[in-house]
């Protein structure tokens, strides 16, 4: 804690008035000329943050050694430390059972982290006692647009029921807008976003704007630049402008974009997760599983991330069919039986497409995997199990079920 303004004996409370605005002052003016000492509570080191990485993880540094148990969570979170925030969390909800807002921040890291079950369960156990709590609410809502979740857009209402001036419920129905491709729509949402007084929240509401940009092509995109100057050390922007690429099966400007967002924010470790399941996408199997790794090492609990290291670990085994610019991964059981079939297949298919399109084929060449288990097929498109469909194609890449995985009679196995 900084001693500024504390050498004056105890005294009248105009003294101790005058005391008080001093260390206020004397804060803020260390801040803007760069300095540290003083930086002591957590809305201070989230401000140095904004600008210079270094410095803001330094004073969140030192709060997760000296601050009570739920700021040494908050800080431990901010600065990329992301087991020690669990074990905060986890701490400070044992020691306050009572409190829905604890509840309801260890449940929003978990979203941020991508274990949206965990997240679901806090918001609800915080809605449980607490049946009012926006906050959590809104929390559910964002849990559910993360997953895809029909119910995103009913949660994201209900806030606005609650509390009609909810800039966040609104950048909630904006993310949903673009990613059903409705931009005029996601354009009225982000209305009050973009001029909200949090500086965060109009960095999120300008990445979203950044991000219809890039999609039409619009480029430079003053949004970006607007954000990169509010927060030139957040790489968060990036990573929804390369959620946006993706969902527009842009791969390699997604790839181009998450790199990034992990170049200007290391411990961006869902950047680093997405990264890795988009670099699987493009065949580029090893840097996609480093960069799934960094991720796991980090915070062992994003379920996509365990779900696609542990397929790698049976894919990485299938020796790779190699030859006339197509490559086969096909369970070692399965090699024999389907291999020629699907090379004959493949290649028909290539020469019927240059034909067809008067195109050349790209240099790349063309990977076909084929799944013994549906659910390993499902996990290798999104992460996740529980997906209902036969293939996917990322540009050369193309994933499907093979004839193992589905029964006699037309079920999945």
């Amino acid at each position: 804690m900084s001693m500024i303004g504390r050498s004056a004996e105890p005294g009248s409370d105009a003294m101790r008035s005058r005391t008080s605005a001093s260390k206020v002052l004397a804060r803020w003016a260390c801040l803007l000329l760069g300095g540290t000492a003083v930086a002591d509570s957590l809305p201070e080191c989230r401000q140095l943050a904004l600008q210079d990485r270094v410095q803001g993880r330094d004073c969140f540094a030192r709060l997760m050694s000296t601050g009570t148990v739920e700021v040494r969570a908050e800080a431990a979170w901010a600065a990329g430390d992301f087991r020690m925030a669990n074990a905060a969390f986890r701490d400070a909800v044992e020691a306050h059972p009572e409190r829905a807002d604890l509840r309801v921040r260890w449940g929003e890291f978990f979203a941020e982290v991508r274990n949206l079950p965990d997240a679901e369960r806090l918001f609800q156990e915080a809605l449980q006692a607490d049946p009012e709590n926006v906050a959590a609410r809104l929390g559910l809502a964002k849990a559910s647009l993360g997953a895809f979740d029909s119910r995103a857009e009913e949660l994201a209402h209900e806030v606005l029921e609650l509390d009609p001036g909810n800039v966040e419920a609104h950048l909630v129905l904006a993310q949903l807008a673009l990613e059903s491709g409705d931009q005029a729509r996601a354009l009225a949402e982000l209305a009050a976003p973009l001029v909200a007084e949090d500086v965060l929240t109009r960095t999120r509401a300008l990445a979203l704007r950044a991000a219809i940009d890039h999609i039409n092509h619009e480029l430079p995109s003053g949004a970006e630049s607007k954000a990169l100057s509010l927060h030139p050390t957040g790489g968060a922007l990036h990573e929804t402008i390369g959620h946006f690429y993706v969902i527009n099966r842009r791969y390699r400007e997604a790839v181009e974009q998450l790199e990034r967002a992990v170049a200007i924010e290391p411990t961006l470790w869902s950047a680093h997760a997405a990264l890795g399941m988009n670099l699987l996408r493009m065949n580029r199997i090893e840097e996609g599983q480093a960069a799934l790794a960094r991720a796991h090492e980090a915070f062992g609990y994003n379920v996509e991330v365990v779900n696609a290291l542990r397929l790698l670990d049976d894919v990485m085994t299938w020796p790779p069919d190699v030859a006339d610019g197509i490559v086969l991964r096909i369970d070692a059981a399965e090699t024999g039986a389907l291999s020629a079939m699907a090379r004959r297949l493949t290649r028909q298919a290539l020469d019927v497409f240059v034909q067809r399109y008067e195109t050349d084929l790209p240099e790349d060449p063309v990977v076909i995997e084929l799944y013994r288990r549906h659910e390993d097929l499902a996990v290798r498109t999104s992460g996740l199990p529980g997906i209902g469909i036969l293939g996917a194609a990322f540009g050369n890449v193309v994933v499907m079920d093979g004839p193992s995985s589905r029964s006699v009679d037309g079920g999945v196995d």
